[in-house]
């Protein structure tokens, strides 16, 4: 069982650094620039964060809105659910009400996450219960 996931953890490496040295480099900017401002550039810098962090940062994956969730970074069903669930509460958003769109990509992601309402809290006290504008 050790000797497997060890391979496992060899084969994942090795096919993230193939990806990476196939892919034209792509920064954070240029993953903005490609939106071309129809989603909000503090949805986006989360969005590429997130899945950068999820493919190691340390390789400076070039993160592309054309990517398909599934087959690149492997988030499928209930780990997509909590994928959106944290860039959700990073961006202090909440879940907007059905229908949803199926989420394939990492541009569906991030139309989705723009879509999402902001949570509109009016400033408090320590201690105090928040309240919605």
């Amino acid at each position: 069982m050790g000797l497997f996931m060890v391979l496992l953890a060899l084969y994942s490496t090795v096919r993230t650094r193939r990806l990476v040295a196939s892919r034209a480099p792509a920064d954070r900017d240029a993953f903005i620039a490609g939106f071309e401002g129809r989603v909000d550039p503090s949805v986006l810098v989360e969005v590429f964060l997130y899945f950068q962090e999820t493919m190691g940062a340390e390789l400076d994956f070039p993160v592309l809105a054309s990517d398909d969730i599934a087959s690149i970074y492997g988030i499928v069903d209930g780990d997509l659910e909590d994928t959106v669930e944290e860039l959700l509460d990073r961006l202090d958003r909440y879940l907007r009400p059905p229908p949803y769109s199926p989420i394939e990509t990492i541009a569906d992601l991030a139309h989705f996450l723009e879509s999402c309402p902001r949570n509109n809290l009016v400033p408090q006290e320590p201690g105090s219960t928040p309240s919605t504008r």
